[in-house]
């Protein structure tokens, strides 16, 4: 019917601005496929596309089921949206529209030490999911209490964790972490191995976590 010719143009639309496939071919196809005792064919599909011409230059993976009525997808897009941030995104479910989690990570300096900071997001993850993510989320500050770090009790966002790791030294580093109960840090950790710290940290910009450590780390 014209209705439904609308909505799925409407659909191929929206693909044409979301989806690398749709403008250039893939720079690889994987294919996993197994055959049940019932001659019933199953498995994924997986293609992953690069655009170096983006000024982003965008990575992305696009993985489905090969059943042919079967709409699940993973859709996992990767861009440098500016000279030293990365940023991950992940969806999946029905045409990737169900769930969606993402990561960011950032290199900078705090206190003109090299520094990276690694945000994870799930805004919307399956129930099963969510249980073990939050699990995990309290897991790590308090493993981390029990490894030393001290404690400030302040709520940060539900469903975010972070990450601050600053090179103090070749062999040192300043940790902070934001769960969302709490936020633990550290100084001067003491690692295995040297740190590949360059001389010349001009052109890093500065992380924006003043605040964090203004309350976190102070004195």
């Amino acid at each position: 019917s014209s209705s439904s010719s609308s909505r799925n143009g409407k659909k191929t639309g929206n693909k044409k601005r979301t989806f690398l496939g749709d403008s250039i071919a893939p720079l690889m196809a994987i294919i996993f496929r197994a055959r049940r005792s019932d001659k019933q064919e199953q498995g994924y599909q997986a293609a992953i596309y690069h655009d170096p011409s983006s000024p982003k230059s965008r990575v992305q993976v696009i993985a489905s089921d090969i059943r042919e009525k079967s709409k699940w997808q993973i859709c996992v897009n990767a861009a440098k949206t500016e000279m030293h941030k990365l940023q991950v995104d992940t969806r999946w479910g029905q045409e990737c529209q169900d769930y969606k989690a993402s990561l960011k990570a950032k290199i900078g300096t705090l206190a003109n030490n090299p520094a990276v900071q690694l945000k994870i997001k799930w805004k919307r993850v399956p129930r099963t999911v969510n249980k073990y993510v939050q699990m995990v989320a309290e897991y790590i500050p308090g493993a981390a209490l029990m490894m030393g770090f001290s404690e400030v009790v302040r709520r940060n966002p539900s469903k975010q964790i972070s990450f601050v790791l600053a090179a103090t030294s070749a062999r040192t580093i300043d940790t902070v972490i934001k769960a969302p109960r709490m936020t633990v840090y550290t100084r001067a950790v003491t690692v295995p191995f040297q740190l590949p710290i360059g001389r010349s940290i001009s052109s890093l910009k500065e992380i924006d976590i003043n605040q964090i450590l203004a309350g976190a780390v102070a004195g």
